[in-house]
């Protein structure tokens, strides 16, 4: 309030606001009243009532919160509805709020004007995350508020139901984008006309380091990837599905475009064309340390890896899924010398791990990850759709190419450890003994182990010939190399005394062979008792470790 002489100044400010009323009583019935007077003492007794009222809420415990803790509650409120409500507490909360101009920089271009408006305000120099969705139109007059704001973007987020609205944007923010550091596409819908697009699309966001482009509309036009070029980019997430050719000429060209890359990952739904790329083209990623991709087609799937080099790679993963109608499975994996061409190119040093896993669901799906002695992994997939009427031959032929491409692993003999994961509750008996010939196939090729992890298996493919019950309907009996430890994990065995009649005729045969186990490891929610006695003559040692069945390990 105004200083003013006002009789019991000094006085709390209950009692202030009381002699103020009792003033403004006297000054209106006064002969020589001043209406202007009146109307100040009117004004500074409702401005007083309201400290009062604003300081009687400070012993609120809401309103007793130190600045520093208040101003943490909104980051965990969902902008922007909650964040609004929350202002509306009280004085004190709405200050402390609007303060902070980080709290309101989350624009979402749908909501109308004034509301992008209001948030532009309350960020004022904040960096700024921008969504916009095609789903419902947004006025030019809404985009053209961003213009002055352009060089406080950071995210910017297009979902979309077409190219169009994204062009549209574009023209009205030309930018630039200095601090743009993270970009996403996400188009639905068809868009039937082909666009006049510029050479380049966001041109000025040089330092943009996540790239996300998303076409999932079958649609019969979106701009190239060479529309875009972002020399610093560390991430690149690429996910397109449509009706023509997929040319990845362009893929590569954009690639080799950013050579600061650190993550890739890519899904490819068309049929991919290698028109136009030399047969001895190498595109390298010299910062690459993680490179995923997913193919679905009925192209040279796995001859785009072979053309992408990363030195630096720690992870690679490659996966095509297909249509048995579509597709020839024998096809599928890929050739002896293509697979050696593979890890060639991104196994660094010497495989000491193989991890064959195959999970049956609506799809077959067969993963082989091969680990190197220097963490280096490298995971190729191949999900195939399984029908109930051929999935018992699907499961067959995708296993059966699976541990061929191991056969023909160019470094088998330096593989230390194998673990097979096969993870289906029922295999028919009709098709157990051509699993069963398969592994067995598989384990004669395999030189000394360290280890072997069974998990998650039916055990009777494996060690059938002990098992008894489908005697003389293999072919020969399998016979695995030098094995220092064997681990069964949670397995899946019709009855717990076949699974103890396999266990411990397997390692009665390795002693007597002269090459026992040094050690055998059961991990399971229950096992017939005595169990580990019974291995103890023929093994090295012998642990049983209770897990939970449904558990993850």
């Amino acid at each position: 309030m105004e200083a003013r002489a006002y009789p019991g100044k000094g006085l709390s400010l209950l009692q202030l606001a009381f002699a103020m009323n009792e003033e403004l009583k006297r000054t209106a019935f006064s002969p020589l009243v001043n209406l202007d007077e009146v109307s100040q003492l009117d004004n500074d007794i409702s401005v007083g009532l309201a400290t009062i009222r604003e300081w009687r809420n400070t012993f609120n415990r809401t309103n007793r919160l130190p600045f520093d803790i208040l101003s943490l509650i909104p980051i965990h409120l969902p902008p922007h509805k909650d964040r609004f409500r929350a202002s509306f507490v009280c004085r004190h909360w709405r200050r402390t709020f609007l303060r902070r101009a980080e709290l309101w920089s989350d624009l979402d271009l749908t909501k109308g004007e004034d509301y992008v408006k209001t948030l532009l305000e309350r960020a004022k120099g904040s960096q700024l995350f921008v969504l916009f969705r095609g789903h419902k139109m947004v006025p030019t007059s809404t985009m053209m508020l961003l213009s002055p704001h352009t060089n406080q973007i950071r995210d910017l987020v297009f979902v979309s139901r077409g190219w169009a609205d994204i062009l549209r944007f574009i023209d009205t923010n030309p930018g630039p984008f200095p601090l743009l550091d993270s970009l996403a596409f996400n188009t639905t819908s068809e868009d039937s006309d082909v666009m006049v697009c510029p050479t380049r699309l966001f041109g000025t966001a040089v330092n943009l380091r996540e790239f996300y482009f998303y076409s999932t509309s079958v649609s019969t036009w979106s701009p190239s990837l060479g529309h875009f070029v972002f020399p610093n980019l560390t991430l690149f997430d690429f996910v397109v599905q449509q009706s023509e050719d997929f040319r990845a000429l362009r893929l590569f060209d954009f690639l080799e475009a950013s050579p600061m890359l650190q993550t890739v990952r890519m899904s490819i739904v068309a049929n991919i064309s290698l028109d136009g790329i030399p047969q001895e083209r190498v595109v390298t990623l010299p910062n690459v340390k993680d490179l995923d991709i997913i193919v679905t087609d009925c192209g040279p799937g796995y001859e785009i890896i072979t053309y992408i080099s990363c030195p630096s790679i720690a992870s690679m993963s490659f996966m095509l899924q297909g249509d048995p109608e579509t597709m020839v499975l024998e096809e599928i994996f890929p050739t002896p010398a293509l697979w050696n061409a593979i890890i060639r190119r991104y196994a660094r040093s010497p495989v000491e791990e193989i991890t064959l896993l195959l999970n049956i669901l609506a799809r077959v799906t067969c993963t082989l990850t091969l680990r190197s002695s220097d963490g280096t992994a490298i995971g190729l997939s191949l999900g195939v759709k399984a029908y109930n009427g051929v999935r018992d031959e699907v499961h067959h032929q995708v296993f059966t190419e699976a541990t061929s491409s191991i056969l023909y692993h160019p470094q088998l003999a330096n593989v230390k450890r194998f673990r097979i994961c096969h993870s289906y509750e029922y295999i028919s008996p009709a098709f157990t003994p051509r699993i069963a010939n398969e592994s067995g196939r598989l384990f004669k090729s395999l030189g000394p182990l360290d280890e072997l992890t069974i998990y998650r298996c039916d055990v009777k493919p494996y060690f059938l010939f002990f098992l008894g019950i489908l005697e003389g309907r293999i072919e020969a009996p399998a016979v695995f190399s030098p094995i220092k430890q064997l681990t069964i994990s949670h397995p899946m065995c019709p009855s717990v005394e076949e699974f103890r009649a396999a266990v411990v005729g397997l390692a009665h045969l390795r002693h007597a062979l002269g090459v026992p186990f040094e050690r055998v490891i059961i991990r399971a929610g229950g096992l017939p008792a005595g169990l580990e006695e019974e291995l103890r003559p023929w093994v090295g040692s012998a642990e049983y470790c209770y897990e939970d069945p449904h558990g993850d390990h």
